[in-house]
């Protein structure tokens, strides 16, 4: 019994210590790889393709279009600048250029017609305003020849006679001119007459109108003055009516001296040169068009002789199998040897973001005896991107960089090179590895280690390379730090052993 007691103590022991054992390999810190903040220098590269330009290359592109007649080089064979290569059919430019010819000529006859016409209308309108100067003067002469006459020669019933006959003579005048004014405004709207044409009938209508009611108030007032006293009794001779009519007659005369004066000033402002000066202005416009477009036909005609913009060789020369040439198309490459070493490079847009003209740049070519580097500087960076696709497949934008290298470097035309760019130098500033960097609500962090526990520490980032980051703040020089913070799931607030990596490697990226 006392056997048994023992036996079973010593199992309970052994339970003890195994469940002793698990609960303490459960609550073990993990063991988790660490880093002590330092500082250092730092200094960013990016490695982009290029190409090797020993060459220059002028591609010469048709500005006009049709039949080839002549071809006089062959590809491969050395050009001079001016030689001309080929030639193309310039017939339609010289048939352009005689129709816009014939356009100017009738342009010009055009012109010559519109001042003939304006000097006629000129003349013409100055006889009229001659005319009615006239009939101011006689209306002025008669008007004195009455007042010297003393009224002797006419009663005032003899007078509104005369009145009413004048005033019958203006109501025929104005029912004549309404009819041509309403068969010219059919006319005009029916598209017979011009506009021009029409308003001149339409104000000889108004006119007469305007005569028509003067005639007509001149026999109603003459009608209330004079009528009364014919047949009266009275002496028609009497010095008082003739006084009243001798008032009305100069009144009456110097009402239609006002209206002929109306009439002369309205033709005087006609008589101006404005619109014939409106329309020959705009026929030259018409043939200064006509002259721009001869230029440019003429600048086809010259570019229908294809000739060598510079020494060289002809590397290319499409036209030597073409029969008909358009806008547009490649005639001839030339290629000419340059007295400089170019290196022609495509960069992601963040990395020419970085740069500028001036910049150092390392030209890398592998050999078989290892790297050969060839110093060089950005002599061109290009004023937009074009969109290409990754090696990976995804679209991205690019920006031609042209670098320089020395004329006498051992750099071959064709050679196929990495072009090593400096993005980012710095000195004496705090440095860790890209893996402990990471986000909290938008906020770059990195998990530091404090009392065997992590804490989120946010950091301000300075530069982010491809490896290490630049930290300005958040972070001390000794800190400890775990340096992947996407191995094991290592979160905040975990109890942790920190396994601390070789401070050496953080150096220069």
């Amino acid at each position: 019994m006392k056997k048994k007691l023992i036996t079973r103590i010593m199992l309970l022991i052994v339970l003890l210590a195994a469940i002793g054992a698990s609960v303490y390999v459960m609550t073990a810190p993990d063991e988790v790889e660490a880093q002590r903040a330092s500082r250092g220098s730092f200094k960013d590269y990016a490695n982009e393709n290029g190409v090797v330009k020993r060459y220059e290359e002028q591609t010469l592109v048709s500005e006009v279009e049709g039949e080839v007649t002549e071809v006089l080089v062959n590809k491969n064979d050395q050009v001079k600048k001016g030689q001309v290569l080929a030639r193309i059919s310039a017939a339609d430019y010289q048939s352009e250029i005689a129709q816009a010819d014939q356009a100017i000529a009738g342009l010009e006859a055009q012109k010559d017609k519109v001042s003939a016409d304006a000097r006629q209308s000129r003349l013409e309108l100055s006889a009229q305003v001659s005319e009615l100067q006239a009939q101011i003067d006689k209306v002025k002469d008669t008007t004195e020849l009455e007042r010297l006459n003393g009224m002797k020669e006419m009663t005032p019933g003899s007078y509104l006679e005369l009145v009413r006959a004048q005033y019958n003579v203006a109501g025929a005048a104005v029912n004549e001119a309404k009819a041509r004014y309403d068969l010219a405004k059919t006319a005009r709207d029916e598209g017979e007459m011009d506009e021009s044409a029409f308003r001149e009938i339409e104000a000889d209508y108004y006119e007469k109108q305007n005569q028509w009611m003067e005639a007509k108030n001149k026999f109603d007032s003459t009608n209330g003055q004079a009528w009364d006293y014919v047949g009266t009794g009275q002496n028609p001779q009497s010095k008082d009516l003739n006084r009243d009519y001798y008032n009305y007659t100069i009144d009456s005369a110097q009402r239609d001296i006002a209206i002929l004066e109306t009439q002369i000033n309205g033709l005087r402002s006609r008589m101006g040169d404005e619109a014939e000066t409106a329309e020959l202005a705009s026929i030259d416009a018409q043939i200064a068009a006509q002259e721009e477009e001869i230029k440019m036909l003429n600048r086809k005609m010259e570019a229908c002789e294809v000739k060598a913009t510079s020494d060289g060789v002809l590397s290319d020369f499409p036209v030597k199998n073409m029969s008909k040439i358009s806008e547009g198309d490649t005639l001839a490459v030339i290629r000419r040897e340059q007295d400089k070493c170019l290196v022609e490079c495509a960069v992601r847009t963040e990395v020419e973001e970085c740069l500028k003209v001036g910049d150092p740049v390392s030209i890398i070519r592998d050999t078989k005896q290892g790297e050969r580097i060839v110093d060089g500087e950005i002599t061109q960076i290009s004023d937009y991107a074009e969109e290409a696709i990754s090696s990976l497949g995804m679209k991205e934008y690019r920006t031609g960089i042209t670098v320089t290298c020395p004329a006498d470097s051992d750099l071959k035309d064709g050679y196929q090179v990495t072009a090593r760019f400096m993005l980012y130098s710095a000195d004496d500033v705090l440095l860790i590895p890209i893996s402990a960097l990471y986000k909290v609500n938008g906020q770059h962090a990195v998990l530091k280690i404090e009392k065997g526990h992590t804490v989120s520490c946010p950091v301000t980032v300075a530069y982010k390379g491809t490896e290490l980051v630049e930290i300005s703040e958040g972070l001390s020089e000794g800190d400890v730090y775990v340096t992947n913070v996407n191995i094991n799931d290592v979160s905040e607030g975990m109890r942790v052993k920190e396994v601390l990596e070789d401070e050496s490697e953080i150096r220069e990226n």
